[in-house]
């Protein structure tokens, strides 16, 4: 019997629930395919969610690996409304309605410099607005100050990788390191920079079955171990909303 071509198409239901968003459904849907044979597979992939409490969520992204995996493509791009309502503002006892926006665009190119060694640049853009539903509780909004931000960045990153496998390795380690420097003059509200660094590499996950004589994982099971090793940034203020009133 011939044996079936893998179809290259993904699909995958999508079910969460958030305070933010409450209890959302959706769909990824992906084309998986590769540029050349010694490359890892490439993805381009949307994922659409929609809310409980008519919040909503689009996205966008790939991951491209190309010139004998030499080169590696990472891009995003991510809009979404959600709409809140808080029982009690900022400790105030007033009731407080918002829809907030949220538009994001990501970027990032790296070219390999040496053995597992990378190098390369990425951009990040994004606007989060923040409105009242009503006349009251953008009034609200107004005197608290809270009117949402806009951001725009551009960095460098390096990387390590020799993992065996990017999207399920068993063996090698993956760590980076790389910054953003935010600035007005980008198109953002003000100036700052971000650096940030982790590290990865997988670690087997044990089971214990009746009649096991040794909790030894699957080949194909692994979890990963991650070290955030550091992380440096500017926070902008934070207001307590207070607690969300349950949604229905």
């Amino acid at each position: 019997m011939a044996r079936q071509a893998k179809s290259p198409w993904l699909l995958v239901p999508l079910l969460s629930s958030s305070p933010k968003l409450g209890s959302s459904v959706g769909a990824l849907a992906g084309y998986v395919w590769k540029i050349d044979a010694a490359s890892t597979p490439s993805m381009l992939a949307v994922q659409a969610t929609k809310s409980n409490t008519q919040s909503h969520v689009l996205g966008v992204g790939g991951k491209i690996y190309f010139n004998q995996n030499r080169d590696r493509l990472f891009l995003g791009l991510g809009l979404g409304n959600a709409h809140n309502d808080y029982q009690d503002f900022n400790n105030s006892g007033q009731e407080l309605v918002t829809e907030d926006k949220l538009r994001g665009a990501f970027v990032r190119y790296l070219h390999q410099i040496g053995s597992h060694w990378y190098a390369g640049v990425q951009a990040i853009r994004s606007n989060y607005e923040v409105n009242g539903e009503d006349p009251e509780s953008q009034n609200m909004l107004d005197q608290a100050g809270i009117l949402g931000v806009t951001s725009a960045g551009v960095g460098l990153m390096g990387m390590f990788d020799d993992r065996d496998n990017v999207s399920n390795p068993s063996r090698g380690t993956m760590a980076q390191i790389n910054n953003f420097a935010y600035r007005a003059s980008f198109g953002g509200e003000s100036s700052y920079d971000v650096v940030s660094a982790d590290a990865q590499l997988p670690a087997p996950v044990y089971r214990a079955g009746l009649g096991d004589a040794c909790p030894c994982a699957p080949g194909l099971e692994r979890a990963r171990l991650q070290a955030k090793l550091g992380h440096l940034a500017r926070l902008y203020p934070r207001t307590i909303f207070g607690p969300q009133r349950a949604q229905p």
